[in-house]
């Protein structure tokens, strides 16, 4: 599965160079790229970013700002922030909003690569787990009918015993039992 990138950078220098880097390797395509977080808050939609690498400093408005809004929009998305400042009121805000990575500029290559590579198995992790957690539901929901008939049939034996625990395996399948009364003949 091929992992969507964003990058974001008002410098074109530095832009063009993170566009030439070889994502593919790594397992990314690049699905967008802005000069601001403007720009980038009007592309983000249609690019549906798994990593997001934005400068800090840009006009309009800034990476941290777009990368706080972007958190909000996708949860899931990584956000790396490249910048020049090595400032710690950047680094703090970029922690509390979520940022996983933090590289100063000029960004070295190798580090870019352990990135790159590090964060694309993460990723492929999470999606994994997310996809199992759904198929778990799928398969659930599909056997609710059966696990509602096994309920019923084992509350009229009898062989469910105490409120509490009728009530519990009510709700888990999604059933109201106001009252009940067990009639034997």
């Amino acid at each position: 599965m091929e992992l969507q990138v964003m990058i974001l950078d008002d410098e074109y220098i530095i832009l063009d160079g993170l566009c030439s880097f070889p994502w593919s390797d790594y397992g990314y395509r690049i699905s967008a790229t802005a000069r601001n977080g403007l720009e980038g808050l009007e592309k983000l939609e249609q690019a549906k970013p798994d990593l997001i690498l934005t400068d800090v400093k840009m006009p309009g408005m800034d990476g941290l700002d777009f990368a706080e809004k972007a958190h909000e929009i996708y949860p899931n998305a990584v956000i790396v922030i490249l910048t020049g400042y090595d400032s710690f009121a950047y680094a703090q805000k970029a922690i509390s909003i979520g940022v996983e990575e933090y590289l100063l500029k000029p960004v070295d290559y190798d580090e870019l690569k352990a990135m790159a590579a590090r964060i694309a198995g993460e990723i492929h992790a999470r999606k994994e787990k997310q996809q199992e957690i759904r198929d778990l539901k799928k398969y659930f929901n599909r056997s609710v009918p059966q696990l509602r008939s096994k309920f019923a049939g084992n509350l009229l034996y009898g062989r469910i015993q105490g409120k509490g625990v009728v009530k519990e395996q009510a709700e888990s399948l999604n059933l109201t039992i106001e009252k009940y009364i067990v009639c034997v003949g």
